[in-house]
């Protein structure tokens, strides 16, 4: 074989190939972008709430005892002690999918620890107004993982998320599914982690501690994982754990590495 038609050959193997990667990115947008619109989808719309609760039309509740009998500060001192969960932290949770007619349906979000908590608050304007704030304040929000946090946002009045939430715990343990991560699948992509973390920035300016939990099985990825914490972690108080035992750099939070009990 000449060296030209090898040249030739090997132009033409390249040109293949190239037209094979190319033709992959492609797939592979168009697989993201729908995958990405499934997931959005199934988020629930963002509700719309006043920005204050208006003290017009509200009972005082002369009735009671509790509220007629009782002063303000001192009625604050019991709601501070009774409103925060017993092991500190209010665990969210999506309701599993289940086998339907084959289209997704949208989340469901549910948080069984805090329903104690409500039953108070619940019972009358007056009480929800005087509590609400309260039960968001005083105990740690664990979000285990980033649809959660997405619903989470999306239904809670804007005062109680930007204001009232002072403390949350987020996790991102999806090693098992270490192929969508690579593939860009939301929510296991970095693409989602990121958006994640810039809502919180943005939204959650009465955040003074935030605990964070990432299961990956090996660091390759520590740099693209920390960087979107960088900005919120100059404001608030930021414990991270990690899986992974070796490699990284500093930053400017507490990075806790080989800790148990992640997966």
């Amino acid at each position: 074989m000449t060296s030209r038609a090898a040249g030739i050959i090997a132009s033409f193997l390249e040109r293949y190939v190239d037209i094979g990667i190319a033709n992959k990115k492609r797939r592979n947008k168009k697989h993201h972008a729908k995958d990405t619109a499934i997931w959005d989808a199934r988020l629930p719309k963002t509700r719309t709430f006043p920005n204050t609760t208006a003290m017009t039309n509200i009972s005082t509740q002369p009735q009671a005892l509790f509220f007629s009998k009782l002063p303000l500060e001192l009625r604050r001192l019991i709601y501070s002690y009774a409103f925060c969960n017993s092991s500190g932290e209010l665990e969210l949770q999506i309701a599993k999918d289940t086998v339907g007619d084959g289209h997704p349906k949208p989340f469901e979000l549910s948080c069984p620890t805090a329903q104690q908590l409500f039953g108070f608050p619940s019972s009358c304007k007056l009480s929800h107004v005087e509590t609400a704030h309260l039960i968001y304040q005083s105990n740690t929000f664990l979000f285990p993982d980033i649809t959660t946090f997405f619903c989470f946002q999306r239904l809670l009045p804007s005062r109680h998320f930007s204001h009232s939430i002072q403390s949350i715990h987020l996790k991102w343990n999806h090693a098992w599914r270490g192929k969508y991560f690579l593939e860009g699948v939301p929510p296991y992509n970095l693409e989602a982690w990121n958006r994640c973390w810039k809502q919180i920035a943005a939204d959650m300016e009465g955040l003074k501690h935030v605990q964070v939990d990432i299961a990956l099985g090996v660091p390759d990825f520590e740099e693209e994982f920390f960087t979107a914490l960088v900005d919120v972690a100059q404001r608030v108080r930021m414990e991270v754990r990690v899986s992974w035992k070796n490699g990284g750099k500093e930053w400017p939070f507490a990075v806790r590495k080989g800790a148990e009990g992640l997966f």
